[in-house]
């Protein structure tokens, strides 16, 4: 066990124990340490700096927070973003020397200072919110999350080589992620896709694009105005994901101009590979 220390509304110092510690710096430009342990820091208002120490730490920054420097140390470090509920968010990860440099673009422009930190994670919630990422290779990171959230949110991480997991949520979203092995989800997790139209891209890289999973397929409700549009495909890397134990039934098709495989269930189209036939499509069951 670790130490819940609270900050208030002045320029605090605080500084946790050896154990997994909760550090909240309250309003006010604070330091906070987490020292050893896999400690949770959050900034809250002000322009805070977020000292990890060892252990796996995170870092959380909420809307409203000001702009803040994050310095990870050893093991495995994360930055957590969650932007605004009811409005989009224009977001912009890029490399800063061997720092990492976060920046929100709209709504109160912000900058996180990053440097040895491995994971970011950024949650849109509403709104339609853009992410880009640029190349991190000089960088600690090796991974980013984006959880679109509700709204038709757009990623590009197209310049990058770490490895993408995006979740674009409610809406019509389009997701295109990098040189590395990246893994891409249209809907969220509780819709599965229904009633809109998700457009994904790998943009190299060996990926994954997630139809279903073992408890339910995606994009089987309303015929073929909800499906997942999946550009860029490189047959022999890439693979889609369905469930298992049901039947589909493949068919090389055109839509509009474009000829590609589609993959259907009773009839209801749930996916389109734009550029292949039925048989270069990788599927794997789960």
């Amino acid at each position: 066990m670790g130490d819940v220390i609270i900050g208030g509304a002045n320029n605090d110092n605080l500084i946790g124990s050896n154990g997994d510690d909760l550090i909240r710096g309250g309003d006010g430009d604070d330091t906070m340490r987490g020292g050893n342990g896999d400690d949770t820091l959050i900034g809250d208002r002000g322009s805070d700096l977020f000292l990890g120490g060892w252990g796996n730490d995170r870092f959380i920054w909420n809307d409203g927070d000001g702009s803040d420097v994050m310095e990870g140390d050893q093991d495995f470090d994360v930055t957590e973003f969650n932007g605004a509920v009811n409005a989009g968010d224009e977001l912009l990860l890029e490399s800063n020397g061997v720092r990492a440099s976060f920046q929100r673009l709209n709504l109160g422009q912000i900058t996180l200072d990053v440097d040895n930190v491995e994971q970011f994670e950024i949650n849109g919630l509403g709104g339609d919110d853009t992410l880009t990422v640029k190349d991190l290779s000089p960088t600690d990171v090796i991974k980013v999350v984006f959880n679109g959230g509700d709204g038709n949110d757009s990623l590009d991480a197209s310049q990058t080589n770490v490895d993408i997991l995006a979740i674009g949520g409610d809406g019509s979203d389009t997701l295109i992620g990098g040189s590395g092995n990246d893994t891409i989800v249209g809907g969220s997790l509780e819709d599965f896709g229904q009633g809109e139209i998700d457009y994904m891209s790998g943009s190299g890289g060996a990926n994954t694009y997630v139809l279903g999973d073992s408890q339910s397929m995606y994009y089987n409700y309303q015929g073929d105005s909800d499906y997942a549009w999946i550009s860029d495909y490189t047959a022999g890397w890439d693979s889609i994901q369905l469930q298992g134990g049901v039947s589909y039934q493949w068919q090389d098709t055109t839509i509009g101009s474009v000829s590609g495989a589609a993959v259907y269930y009773n009839n209801d189209m749930i996916g389109f590979v734009e550029g292949h036939t039925s048989d270069a499509v990788q599927v794997n069951y789960v």
